[in-house]
């Protein structure tokens, strides 16, 4: 009897036990994860304070590049001169700085739209009235008897029958000078400001690269009459077999200089530009407008800009 109450109390002091055992674990447990989500809790809120606090900074430069941007924008557009050559020539050299997204894209659009449809005309237009006022301008200086000349010399080329051109224009121009030789009234060449004009668009229009061939030197712009031919480049020449005054266009046969071989035969109306190919180099011909050149204010020729391109050798 004694026995079985000693067992009893035995088995009753064992089940005490387990139970604070088990109720010390369940508070160790507690602890520790009452210890895991204050870990948890700081790192959290730490990390989305960092994060707050690195997506301010982000907007706060963001916000001082976009005013940077503007302020630089804004100051250089207000030396702005109302020509959009000038227009376009500050946008290319600000674009590289420019770093705000939206900005960026606005300076862009404003150089594709200037490079595609102001520029271009703004070049037609201005080449049209130089020569016609340079044009005005040195006839009141010429004698009558150069004016006499110069006026055969111009019905000449108009009443010239279509063919292929094989005389070089430096022979008009020699002609031109001995025409002129005795004339001090300082007279200039009709074309010089005309070409200077179209040159200082070229050089701005002009891509340097055409697909897997580079640009050669930069644009080169020529005058030609109807029945002569210039060369471009050392490589390409350019004759005229046709020139329509009235529908602004003419037609050229060009030729591998070197080689003495016809490339082609095309129509080009001004402000419009072909592409031609020759194997190692590739051209881009441009009619830029149809007036007077040189010192005869009584001719009528083509204002013709090429730029030569030559395969890459990747």
């Amino acid at each position: 009897m004694k026995a079985a109450i000693k067992d009893e109390a035995t088995t009753k002091t064992q089940e005490d036990a387990k139970e604070v055992k088990e109720e010390k674990c369940d508070k160790c447990l507690e602890v520790k994860l009452d210890f895991i989500k204050w870990i948890f809790g700081v790192l959290v809120l730490g990390a989305t304070g960092q994060l707050i606090s690195w997506s301010h900074n982000q907007n706060q430069l963001e916000l001082q590049k976009h005013e940077t941007d503007s302020q630089l924008i804004t100051s250089i557009s207000a030396k702005f001169d109302t020509l959009p050559t000038v227009q376009l020539s500050y946008l290319k050299f600000i674009a590289p700085f420019v770093t705000s997204g939206d900005l960026k894209v606005g300076v862009n659009r404003s150089i594709d739209s200037l490079s595609r449809l102001s520029v271009p005309r703004y070049i037609a237009k201005k080449a049209k009235s130089d020569a016609s006022r340079s044009a005005k301008a040195a006839e009141p200086k010429l004698t009558a008897s150069e004016i006499s000349k110069f006026k055969t010399a111009a019905a000449s080329d108009t009443n010239l029958v279509a063919k292929t051109p094989t005389t070089p224009m430096k022979k008009v121009v020699e002609q031109e000078h001995d025409i002129i030789a005795g004339n001090t009234n300082g007279i200039k060449s009709i074309d010089s400001e005309v070409i200077k004009t179209i040159q200082d668009g070229a050089n701005l229009l002009t891509p340097s690269k055409l697909d897997n061939y580079e640009i050669q030197g930069n644009p080169v712009t020529l005058w030609c009459k109807k029945g002569y031919y210039v060369v471009f480049n050392g490589t390409l020449s350019i004759g005229i077999n046709n020139l329509d005054i009235d529908n602004q266009k003419i037609n050229i046969i060009a030729k591998n200089y070197v080689e003495d071989k016809q490339l082609d035969l095309k129509e080009l109306t001004v402000g419009n530009t072909v592409t031609l190919d020759d194997g190692l180099y590739r051209y881009s011909i441009t009619l830029n407008n149809i007036g007077a050149a040189g010192f005869n204010p009584f001719t009528k020729a083509a204002y013709i800009t090429v730029a030569s391109y030559k395969k890459s050798s990747q």
